[in-house]
C-alpha cells in the first residue's frame, strides 16, 4: 500500500494556481508575440531611441515569483490581458520544493522560450536597431585592427632594434677580436726578435778563446 501524499496547504495551493497563470500568459505571448507597449488607443509608441518597446516579460526565476500587475509597463496590456492583474509575488523557494520540481524545469523553458521570442520580435519590428548593432560590431572591429596594426608595428620596430643591436654586438666583438689577434701576432713577433737578438749575445765575463793562447805563449 502507498503512502499518500501530503495535502497541500491553502498558501500553497494559491502559489500554485499564481505560477500556472504566469506560466500560461507567457505560453500565449510565446504563440502569438510579446505585446508592444501602446497608448491608451491601442497605437504602438516609441521609446526615447525611437525604438517600438515590448511590454515587460520575467528574464529569470526570480522576477518571475515577483511579476505582478505593477511591473506592467502600460495599461492597454492589463485590458488585452486581464489575468495579470491577478498575478501575486510568492516565495521563489517555491519552486524548490520537491513537490514543485516539474514546475520548476516547465518555468525555465518558458523563461528561455519567451527571451528568444523578445528577440526575435524586437530585431524584426527595429530594423534600423539591427543595422545599428551591425554598424557598432563593424566599427569596434575596425578599431581593434587598428589595435593590433599599432601592436604589431611596435613588435616590429622592436625587432628591427634588438637585431641593429645585435649586429652592432657581432660588429665590435669581431672588430675586439682582430685587435687581440693582431696584438698577439705584434707581441710574438717582438718577443721572436728578443730571443734572436739574445742569441747573438756573449757575457762579458766569459774570456775569449783568442786571447787566451796568445798569453799562454807569452809567458813560455
Amino acid at each position: 500500500m502507498t503512502e499518500s501524499k501530503q495535502p497541500r496547504s491553502p498558501l500553497a495551493t494559491r502559489a500554485l494556481e499564481n505560477i500556472d497563470a504566469k506560466l500560461a500568459i507567457l505560453q500565449l505571448w510565446v504563440a502569438t508575440g510579446i505585446p508592444f507597449v501602446r497608448n491608451d488607443a491601442g497605437r504602438c509608441i516609441c521609446n526615447a531611441n525611437d525604438e517600438l518597446e515590448l511590454e515587460y516579460f520575467p528574464e529569470n526565476v526570480l522576477a518571475f515569483s515577483r511579476w505582478t500587475r505593477e511591473s506592467a509597463k502600460c495599461p492597454f496590456t492589463l485590458t488585452q490581458h486581464p489575468t495579470i492583474s491577478t498575478f501575486r509575488s510568492f516565495s521563489r523557494s517555491t519552486l524548490d520544493t520537491e513537490d514543485n520540481k516539474t514546475k520548476k524545469t516547465e518555468v525555465d523553458v518558458r523563461l528561455t522560450e519567451i527571451a528568444d521570442k523578445a528577440k526575435a520580435q524586437l530585431h524584426k519590428a527595429n530594423p534600423k536597431s539591427e543595422s545599428t548593432e551591425a554598424q557598432s560590431a563593424a566599427a569596434q572591429m575596425q578599431q581593434l585592427n587598428k589595435v593590433l596594426e599599432h601592436e604589431i608595428g611596435k613588435y616590429r620596430e622592436q625587432a628591427r632594434v634588438a637585431i641593429e643591436e645585435r649586429n652592432e654586438a657581432m660588429a665590435l666583438n669581431k672588430r675586439q677580436k682582430q685587435y687581440h689577434d693582431e696584438t698577439v701576432a705584434k707581441l710574438k713577433e717582438q718577443l721572436s726578435t728578443l730571443r734572436s737578438r739574445q742569441s747573438n749575445v756573449v757575457p762579458l765575463n766569459k774570456p775569449k778563446t783568442g786571447t787566451a793562447t796568445s798569453s799562454e805563449g807569452e809567458e813560455n
